[in-house]
């Protein structure tokens, strides 16, 4: 009986990585609902992963990179918020509200789980690169972002914005700088991890709304923010701590961005309806767009270590989907 329960445990397995292969693939499943959340590429390019519903249920789908086929499929941490490949990538990290799992990636079997104690009503995560120190976002009014030691499992301190509710968070990739924004007008801030005070702050471009989502490129050097008033994207130069740049063309306001590794290209996405647009940073200049059905939003982007793909997820109805394209075709406006 213990070897025809293991039996059928074994195909249903097979049977569902053949399922997420096939939507890797933008073949059609009618019997699979992929909505992603968040995706993360290991830095040596082997692996791509990401966390989102899979058929209702919670899960961290892992792929071949280069084949975009199914590995395996982990057990996603409650309420997970951020994704990551840490270092040389031979650990694949998830933080959720309550634990951050650790993955060793020549098996994926677990190595270590810490327990969190997150703050009430906590809405979001986020972890730094190098998976050490967690950014909790506390409640849909809350004005703080509580920072936290994973490793010493300790607090270390809070950033506030003066009443305003946060709107995102994302730290430097070298973990040396924060990020943290406002959906409301306040201004956001740059604030110092190693000295624990404000860099220089970011302010809306528009008086009446604040930020929906930012990122910093591969060397640090900028910062991207959606802004809410009009739609646009806001490039800061971290160096001289002003706006250098706007991008102007989306419809609605942005909810995701990526820097390509060179830091040349931008990607933004929207919610409903969808749109995916690709920019090119110093000239200011769109250089692909996609607009998908009025119920499918973009939720998540990210580029492989190499720059030669870009990753995209989208959720909504009638399924999400993970899909990839080639960066070299987005200049010959090619999907």
């Amino acid at each position: 009986m213990r070897d025809r329960m293991m039996q059928v445990a074994s195909v249903a397995f097979a049977l569902l990585l053949l399922t997420l292969a096939c939507i890797v693939c933008r073949q059609s499943s009618s019997n699979s609902d992929l909505q992603v959340r968040e995706i993360a590429f290991s830095p040596n390019g082997e692996f791509v992963a990401f966390f989102g519903l899979l058929n209702g249920k919670p899960a961290i789908p892992v792929y071949d990179a280069r084949t975009k086929k199914a590995l395996i499929v982990l057990e996603r941490p409650y309420r997970a918020g951020d994704l990551a490949f840490p270092e040389n990538g031979d650990r694949l990290v998830c933080c959720g509200e309550r634990e951050i799992v650790y993955w060793n990636t020549k098996n994926w079997e677990v190595v270590k789980r810490v327990q969190l104690s997150a703050p009430p009503e906590t809405i979001r995560v986020k972890l730094s690169p190098d998976g050490r120190t967690v950014a909790f976002e506390e409640g849909l009014r809350s004005s703080t972002v509580k920072l936290w030691d994973a490793l010493d499992q300790a607090d270390l301190f809070s950033i506030t914005l003066g009443g305003a509710s946060i709107g995102h968070a994302a730290f430097s990739p070298d973990g040396k700088l924060i990020a943290v924004i406002s959906v409301e007008r306040i201004p956001g801030k740059v604030v110092d991890l190693r000295t624990r005070q404000v860099a220089f702050e970011l302010v809306p471009a528009g008086n009446d709304l604040g930020m929906d989502t930012t990122i910093f490129s591969g060397d640090g050097a900028r910062l991207a923010v959606g802004e809410r008033i009009d739609c646009s994207i806001s490039i800061w130069n971290i160096g001289l701590r002003k706006r250098e740049k706007v991008l102007h063309g989306h419809e609605v306001p942005v909810d995701c961005l990526a820097f390509s590794p060179d830091g040349k290209l931008l990607a933004s996405g929207s919610s409903t309806p969808g749109e995916l647009k690709v920019w090119n940073v110093n000239e200011e200049k769109e250089v692909f767009s996609v607009t998908f059905d009025v119920d499918r939003a973009v939720s998540c982007l990210a580029f492989s270590p190499d720059g030669k793909t870009l990753a995209y997820g989208l959720v909504g109805r009638p399924t999400g989907a993970l899909e990839f394209l080639n960066v070299e075709d987005l200049s010959k406006g090619q999907k």
